[in-house]
């Protein structure tokens, strides 16, 4: 009986990986009190560990463009300990991702007009957030606090995209996401990229293209780019990079905090580009940090951890 079972999973894994991998996710978050969520067409994951605390940081996750909220499984599902105070995480399925719906109209996908749409969505438990970005969700979270900076009272960033800058290379593999463009991409993304098997690069190439990633890359202007918003930022500001990252690599960072001296710039060793998922504790540490800020700007610095 128990190989039949294991091999119906074996099964079921080797053709719908994707599938399986969602379960588990889902069944991980279930188990640590996050809640699954959906407002507006918006999917979201959500923990609240602030229930006796009159203290309470409200922190917004927003992933990068072909991800999920399940990148920030390991933030949503760490120990309350691990966080200097009593969080609430709210974790965004961008349209189109996971059960997010995908937006009618392609012009909503500018990251001016979603960062509206998370604006709208965001959970009436806290008056200000930090907001978390990575990647696009980076492009998004500076959109965000440009655009309703009484929301927003700090920002940590980690492979940020949005400054005026050639994307073409990395563009290019999400426009096609072939099983050999995802590997690319794999290797651009990791410090040490894991081994997958190729039905798993498979699954996510059809996954990939089902997914609204033409739009979002073809929606975005030059009146986009957040160069002068970055600029004009009075929040405090936290850049976290991995020195491997070669998707938003680490001229990215230092442009950035050029264009803003306030920000502070903060290099992971042997990290690359989703330091959420490969360098958590470095990842922690900084949010931590930030929350301990709160609504002063801190002094501008340049560390290498």
């Amino acid at each position: 009986m128990i190989f039949i079972a294991a091999s119906v999973v074996l099964a079921w894994f080797l053709s719908s990986p994707i599938s399986v991998f969602t379960t588990i996710e889902n069944t991980k978050l279930a188990m640590n009190s996050v809640d699954k969520k959906n407002n507006n067409g918006l999917e979201s994951f959500e923990y609240d560990g602030c229930e006796e605390a009159n203290d309470c940081e409200c922190v917004a996750l927003i992933h990068g463009m072909g991800d999920s909220a399940y990148t920030w499984t390991k933030t949503l599902t760490a120990s309350d300990k691990t966080w200097d105070k009593p969080v609430y995480f709210y974790a965004v399925n961008l349209p189109g991702s996971n059960e997010s719906k995908a937006l009618e109209d392609v012009n909503n996908y500018r990251v001016s007009a979603m960062a509206d749409l998370i604006s709208n969505n965001l959970p009436s438990r806290c008056d200000k957030w930090t907001v978390v970005g990575n990647s696009f969700g980076g492009w998004l979270s500076i959109k965000l606090a440009a655009q309703h900076p009484e929301k927003v009272k700090g920002l940590l960033l980690m492979g940020s995209a949005g400054i005026n800058a050639d994307y073409s290379k990395v563009a290019a593999l999400f426009e096609d996401p072939s099983e050999e463009n995802l590997k690319a991409f794999q290797k651009l993304a990791y410090a040490k990229p894991k081994s997958i098997p190729s039905f798993v690069y498979s699954s996510l190439s059809k996954r990939l293209k089902s997914m609204p990633v033409k739009e979002m890359i073809h929606a975005q202007t030059k009146d986009d780019f957040i160069d002068e918003d970055f600029k004009n930022l009075k929040m405090p500001t936290y850049l976290v990079w991995g020195d491997k990252d070669q998707v938003c690599p680490l001229d990215f960072a230092t442009k950035m905090k050029e264009l803003n001296p306030n920000a502070n710039l903060e290099i992971l060793k042997d990290c690359g580009h989703l330091p959420q998922k490969e360098c958590f504790k470095d990842f922690a540490k900084n949010l931590n940090s930030l929350l301990k800020v709160e609504g002063e700007q801190v002094e501008s610095q340049v560390n290498v951890q």
